[in-house]
């Protein structure tokens, strides 16, 4: 089987959360090492991202350390895998839902979605600044993914991350993985 490259001038900066879900399904689709996936793994890698999110920042668990600061150019890079994780999962679970048939819980998934779109595009101005990621784990873990995703959300606008600065930084890690896919890397 012969992989087809991705040509990543056909595609634009997402500004819509939906299109980082679109984006985000290319680099799905695609993984050359797909045998290597497991369940769970979005999931691991989407914890761990924001652990390490949380070590870039003032407010980090290194309760040992004098001079906690905030690392912007590593947190970047983690809000960056954080979304990626984030659109994965929701596309599996949207994927995974709609194969069940299920008209009761295919609407809780799409109401689910709907939220985290409409928090994304519309609500990101109102909601307020505060570093929530262990609230956000804790809600993920739970399975209240909507508002984990708006823990996430406080939490970056506490560090004064803007909605089009994530955008850019998604975009860019979605360029980056699509060039390892490319080169038959991932």
């Amino acid at each position: 089987m012969v992989n087809l490259k991705i040509d990543i001038s056909l595609f634009k900066k997402p500004i819509k959360f939906k299109e980082v879900l679109d984006l985000q399904k290319v680099i799905d689709d695609n993984y050359t090492r797909k045998e290597n996936f497991k369940n769970g793994f979005v999931s691991m890698s989407l914890i761990k991202n924001i652990i390490e999110f949380n070590e870039n920042t003032p407010n980090n668990h290194f309760y040992y350390e004098n001079n906690r600061v905030f690392n912007k150019g590593k947190a970047d890079k983690k809000i960056a895998e954080i979304f990626s994780n984030l659109a994965s999962f929701i596309n599996s679970i949207y994927e995974e839902k709609i194969k069940e048939n299920d008209p009761e819980k295919n609407f809780h998934i799409f109401m689910m979605i709907k939220k985290i779109e409409k928090d994304f595009d519309e609500s990101f101005s109102k909601i307020g600044k505060e570093d929530t990621l262990l609230t956000s784990i804790i809600k993920f873990i739970k399975g209240k993914l909507e508002y984990s995703f708006t823990d996430l959300l406080k939490t970056f606008k506490e560090y004064s991350y803007s909605k089009d600065e994530i955008l850019e930084l998604y975009f860019d890690f979605w360029k980056m993985q699509v060039n390892r896919i490319n080169k038959g890397e991932i």
